[in-house]
């Protein structure tokens, strides 16, 4: 794609993104959709910023930039037609891309504005300075506050002209109010501004605690140039090894052991690029692994270990191999052993959460469906070496019962699936009691027609959604008030939407831009995510039955027990026959109807060999996948 695209699309994805964020985001999106319609990113930009303020905020809206200038990028590049309603969206917004001088002084109704610049890369306004990495576009006064719904009609600065100036270039960006005695717009004349830099991490199974499989953070690769991805270096190891995690710049896997390698390819690497490991640790049987504040959490049959992260604290040797910083089990040779199950332990507000073995075993020791631990290893820890037991414990499962599943956490509520579904306090507050602490269910679901996999649940936009081996996708409200019972203990609910077989999945659903996409028995299939408006039932409980948005073709079959990776508008799955693939998330490009039915084709895959289920992830412009076969996990980048 010509630069003047590129250009273009970074000036209107700021613009844009400085709308989001403010009251009227519903009607910009509105107004957006003359330039890509049922562009479902624009929910996830508010998602991504609504709870933030401050630097948080900021930062958060250099990503999302970062990501919409990609997003633009495709759309200009897929119809250079698109421009025009581009620069209408633009002028709709108060903006016109346009040469400035290097200060400017433009007096409003309500004060003044001036802004300067100079060679040391900072921005001066009204005497202050910023530094400044980047620069930001900054939208008119009337988006602040109340003005912001009126924009439309009349705006509480009659004419604002804010110039942003790069350190040492002599042009600059001016957002001028439309009406204004401007030259018309044009896209060769925007100065151009480097890509986002993003600190990007992927530290739990399926990426957060809410397990959406969704990579906000992503810049470097989207739809435009996803089929220029390569390979870039392997990781070796000496078993199936499980789904790759990444967190601060340090790549985690684990079979038997647990392994710590550079992930950008800068340590412990040769020509070829093969890498080997920063350090390792034991582990026994591994069940899962996650990863915060500074340090990652394995589950085996041993029970529950956590190490430093930066391999520093507890580590020695040559090659350098690493013991606990705390444990809670035979690992130890001392204190109370717990068992953990076969699903993923994830952390949230500096709790982990450890799902537990079951099969009639004591809540304490193993029979929950989920325990509790202080993850720093302080409360309920104690010893030399330390040994830690359960704040609290869920309930436990039934005698003889397994417990397969993975916990995850959303708005402080734990959901885990194994037969049933159900929401617990993740606090360990409500429905709790005794000594030691155990916790009953809020609210429970059944399955119905088969229950759960080893999947965990997916949670998002006040939604939780869950893929079963034989009856298909379910969502349910997450609140557990819709579609439920009322006055009895625990609640039990039934689903707002079901998406019954052949969509059904061994896998996790991935949760994003208003879509779900679930790994099924043979295709990847994408839903509306939201609660139809509408549905048949009976008395309070209204069920709808989803037919997909979009599948992929047969003659991609994709592996059920994979789950799907969304990031920059690609959706990842790993397919059964040896490879993986990268989609359009939003089901437009290479994408055809056949009578009803809309499939789409890959627009990049990799015969990377069998997966072995666990997710992708895809950090800083690099996609991970793991391969079970060859015992190796894979790195891509453009």
């Amino acid at each position: 794609m010509s630069g003047e695209f590129e250009n273009f699309s970074q000036v209107a994805a700021d613009a844009l993104v400085s709308a989001i964020a403010t009251d009227s985001w519903e009607a910009v999106k509105r107004r957006f959709a003359a330039v890509a319609s049922r562009d479902r990113q624009i929910d996830a930009t508010r998602d991504a910023l609504a709870a933030r303020t401050g630097s948080d905020l900021k930062r958060a809206k250099s990503v999302q930039a970062g990501v919409w200038a990609t997003r633009l990028h495709d759309i200009l590049d897929d119809d250079p037609g698109a421009a025009q309603a581009l620069l209408d969206f633009l002028a709709y917004l108060g903006v016109t891309p346009e040469p400035a001088p290097r200060s400017q002084s433009q007096r409003a109704d309500h004060g003044s504005v001036i802004v300067g610049g100079d060679n040391r890369g900072d921005i001066a306004t009204g005497g202050s300075k910023i530094n400044k990495q980047r620069y930001r576009i900054f939208l008119p006064f009337m988006f602040f506050g109340h003005a912001a719904k009126q924009v439309a009609a009349h705006w509480v600065v009659s004419t604002v002209t804010v110039v942003v100036v790069i350190g040492g270039v002599s042009g600059g960006i001016a957002l001028t109010r439309k009406g204004a005695n401007t030259p018309a717009p044009t896209a060769s004349t925007v100065v151009p501004t480097p890509p986002a830099v993003s600190a990007a991490n992927w530290s739990q199974l399926h990426g957060d605690p809410a397990r959406t499989g969704y990579q906000p953070e992503e810049t470097r690769i989207g739809t435009g140039n996803v089929s220029k991805l390569s390979l870039a270096r392997t990781y070796k190891t000496n078993g199936p090894l499980s789904a790759p995690l990444i967190a601060n710049g340090i790549l985690y896997v684990a079979t038997n052991q647990l392994y710590a390698f550079n992930a950008t390819g800068a340590a412990n690497c040769s020509a070829p690029a093969t890498c080997t490991p920063l350090w390792t640790a034991p582990t026994a049987s591994f069940d899962g692994m996650t990863i915060a504040d500074g340090d990652v959490f394995v589950t085996d049959a041993e029970g529950v270990q956590a190490y430093d992260a930066a391999g520093s604290e507890n580590c020695s040797g040559t090659p350098k191999v690493c013991a606990p910083l705390w444990a809670t089990s035979t690992h130890t040779s001392t204190g109370p052993a717990f068992t953990p199950g076969s699903g993923s332990p994830v952390v949230a507000n500096g709790m982990l959460y450890v799902p537990g073995y079951g099969d009639g075993i004591a809540p304490n020791l193993g029979g929950a469906y989920v325990a509790a631990f202080d993850a720093a290893g302080k409360t309920g820890c104690s010893g030399t070496p330390t040994v830690c037991v359960p704040m609290w414990t869920t309930t436990g499962v039934p005698a003889s019962t397994g417990n397969t599943g993975s916990p995850a956490i959303a708005n402080g509520v734990l959901y885990i699936a194994d037969g049933s579904l159900y929401a617990f306090d993740a606090t360990g507050s409500t429905d709790c009691s005794g000594t030691p602490k155990a916790c009953a269910p809020l609210w429970t679901a059944a399955m119905p027609s088969g229950g759960p996999t080893y999947a965990a649940p997916a949670v998002a936009g006040g939604i939780v959604y869950v893929s079963t081996w034989y009856s298909g996708l379910h969502a349910f409200d997450a609140a557990g008030a819709t579609n439920c019972s009322t006055g009895a203990t625990p609640k039990t609910c039934a689903p707002l939407w079901t998406a019954p077989a052949p969509y059904s999945s061994g896998g996790t659903p991935a949760v994003a831009h208003g879509v779900v996409y679930v790994a099924t028995n043979g295709a990847l299939a994408a839903f509306d995510a939201a609660a139809p408006a509408s549905c048949p039932g009976t008395g309070t409980v209204k069920t709808c039955i989803l037919a997909p948005l979009w599948t992929s073709a047969a003659s991609t079959p994709i592996n059920p027990n994979s789950s799907p990776t969304v990031a920059n508008g690609v959706v990842y799955v790993s397919s059964e026959n040896g490879g993986t693939y990268g989609y359009d998330a939003a089901g437009s490009l290479h994408c055809s109807v056949s009578v009803s039915a809309k499939t789409c084709s890959p627009l990049w895959s990799a015969a990377t060999g069998f997966s072995g289920g666990g997710s992708p992830a895809i950090v800083n412009g690099v996609l991970f996948i793991n391969v079970a076969g060859d015992r190796t996990l894979y790195a891509y980048s453009l």
